[in-house]
């Protein structure tokens, strides 16, 4: 039996009997009419062989979320699924993977946290829905599956006074966590602010890159969602601000750090060329990770202030 997709390609079956090849042309038909026609070699495409065509169709991705997809993609969605046909995944299968994550430890040994349960799910998701849109399938069968809630997590912000004493606390690192603190700029973007990007006269910083990290590399990407913005500084912030940027030329960092703390940082030819990833060590009273988490919640302390 010959038949033509609906693009138009022609395509042969074969069947040893005459009612076989009648029922085989009923359900064609019936399935052209309904929109729900797929071609068969479609269907039978190894979850793996769609996964890298979605994965590759990523490129408008930042690279850090890039490479969030492929930590879940190859340990726990290929590892599981990557050689069973797309036509094959069964939504009480799905359902039980999902459960089966819930009590399973990750690749470094400990529990999957609920995040992570979740992200890894919607790894998968996202590759199905992508063979929906390419007609290898024809729903979604991972859509609305039963998923662990996330629990409450309660915030943590920082007032004027206690923002005061972690950056006297912090040394060196004063001015800049000054920054994190009322400007509402994150990790990233503070340490990649250069010279060039600042405005002390009008009191504005103008974020245009940001400090991305890979594994042990870090790079400078652009801000999240790729968009430059410019923030306002505080007027009592200006002063510090020029010290930090006086005697550098508009190319380099307002802010950079020691070359004995220069382990994990990007740097330009010369020793370091900002401050270190990981936030600066601080007594115990005063430590961002245990005041406020981590940076990323101490620069939301400005908006929760205002």
């Amino acid at each position: 039996m010959r038949y033509y997709d609906l693009r138009g390609k022609e395509l042969a079956e074969t069947f040893h009997k005459e009612p076989q090849t009648q029922a085989r042309r009923t359900e064609l038909e019936s399935h052209l009419a309904a929109g729900t026609y797929r071609d068969p070699r479609e269907e039978r495409k190894k979850l793996r062989e769609v996964a890298e065509t979605w994965f590759a169709a990523q490129h408008d991705l930042k690279r850090s979320t890039k490479t969030g997809y492929r930590d879940h993609l190859d340990p726990y969605v290929l590892s599981h699924w990557g050689d069973v046909a797309v036509a094959d995944i069964r939504r009480d299968d799905v359902v039980s993977w999902v459960a089966g994550l819930v009590n399973s430890s990750g690749v470094r040994g400990d529990k999957l946290s609920t995040s992570s349960v979740r992200k890894i799910y919607g790894v998968l998701s996202m590759i199905l829905d992508s063979a929906v849109a390419s007609s290898r399938v024809a729903v979604n069968v991972a859509t609305d599956a039963k998923l662990p809630r996330l629990p409450a997590s309660e915030h943590v912000y920082l007032d004027h006074r206690q923002v005061e004493d972690l950056a006297s606390a912090a040394g060196e690192f004063r001015t800049f966590l000054l920054v994190l603190a009322y400007t509402g700029l994150r990790y990233g973007e503070a340490a990649a602010v250069r010279v060039r990007n600042t405005d002390l006269d009008r009191r504005r910083i103008r974020v245009v890159e940001a400090f991305g990290r890979d594994g042990g590399e870090v790079y400078v990407d652009t801000p999240k969602t790729h968009e430059q913005r410019s923030v306002p500084v505080p007027p009592f912030l200006v002063e510090e601000l020029r010290e930090a940027v006086g005697g550098k030329v508009p190319a380099d960092p307002v802010f950079t750090a020691p070359k004995a703390a220069c382990s994990g940082t990007t740097t330009s030819g010369a020793g370091c060329s900002t401050v270190p990833w990981s936030p600066p060590v601080l007594p115990t009273s005063a430590s961002p990770r245990t005041s406020c988490g981590t940076p990323r919640r101490l620069s939301r302390s400005r908006r929760a202030r205002t």
